[in-house]
């Protein structure tokens, strides 16, 4: 009889674990259908942004499993169907997404994780930007991060280099992020936080000193954006004079994915949860005309990410 206890599942963890268990309600088919199908009805007697709400806060990571698992099947009651009658509208969804609290929750999951930005120098950008700055003499060094999220490469900088920077600013589309990223910082002028479209932000900057920075630099970000909004953002960069150089630190995908491809699909929430572009940011760079443009890290075997380095060919470029 205690054998046979063993094997039921919640009477011995051991034995049966959780993730068989979540594997097994994932993809249940009844199970899912039931779920998929009572927030379909309630999506027609309320509306669907209400149940997109719920997508959107569970799906990457706030609340516990249920609540997850719930934020899973959300998705294919609402958003899915949407996306399969009309692949264009995934920008919206992408756009919400990240504006809502998921964006928060996605990079609170990182906080504090120097291990996953500075181990082997193949995960950020941001092992290139520490080794260059402690290795000059320059201490009041002006950066700035496009797409800093709840501020957490900014916080790494900020304990590793305090003394070598006069300031690190960021912009960030989701309002929740940015009010995080503020609240951890003390008010010690040294940190400015932005709540902006990237593109609208470049381009309300103005010639004045407070908008000179000797480094732009932007991790796992610029994916999700499509090539022309890029190029604007460089070309902006470049003729404004904002920055001296940029670093880049991305996901490269080898291979584009059709949106149609089912569970294959590039925007599904078991899979990456938003759209991802295959960008090769040299060539972008070069194509909005910097002439200084490498690669300084090809960590694709590794962690999946491309370090690209692009200077400002002018008389006042020393970065060092």
């Amino acid at each position: 009889m205690k054998d046979f206890l063993k094997k039921i599942p919640f009477v011995n963890k051991s034995v049966i674990k959780m993730r068989v268990f979540r594997s097994i309600l994932f993809r249940g088919f009844v199970i899912k259908q039931i779920v998929v199908c009572i927030l379909s009805f309630i999506g027609k007697i309320t509306s669907k942004d209400k149940i997109l709400t719920i997508y959107m806060k569970y799906n990457l990571g706030e609340g516990g499993f249920f609540q997850h698992y719930l934020g899973w099947c959300a998705f294919y009651a609402v958003v899915d169907p949407e996306i399969r009658n009309n692949p264009h509208v995934i920008k919206k969804y992408q756009g919400l997404m990240f504006k809502h609290k998921a964006a928060l929750a996605w990079s609170k999951g990182l906080e504090n994780n120097n291990e996953y930005y500075l181990k082997d120098g193949n995960s950020s950008i941001l092992s290139p930007i520490i080794e260059l700055i402690n290795n000059s003499e320059k201490t009041n060094w002006k950066l700035f991060e496009l797409g800093c999220g709840s501020g957490n490469c900014i916080k790494i900088l900020s304990d590793l280099i305090f003394n070598k920077f006069e300031k690190i600013d960021g912009v960030d589309f989701s309002e929740p992020a940015i009010e995080y990223a503020r609240s951890r910082f003390d008010d010690n002028m040294k940190h400015n936080f932005f709540v902006s479209d990237i593109k609208d932000y470049v381009e309300s900057c103005g010639s004045t000193q407070e908008y000179q920075y000797d480094i732009i630099f932007s991790h796992l970000v610029l994916q999700l954006f499509e090539e022309e909004y890029l190029l604007n953002v460089f070309r902006l960069i470049k003729e404004k004079n904002i920055s001296k150089a940029i670093y880049i630190s991305d996901s490269y995908i080898d291979n584009s994915v059709n949106l149609m491809e089912g569970n294959d699909s590039i925007y599904n929430p078991g899979k990456y949860g938003y759209l991802r572009f295959d960008h090769k940011f040299h060539k972008l760079l070069e194509k909005a005309g910097f002439s200084l443009v490498q690669i300084i890290g090809d960590h694709r075997k590794q962690s999946g990410f491309l370090f690209v380095k692009a200077e400002n060919e002018n008389p006042q470029t020393g970065l060092i």
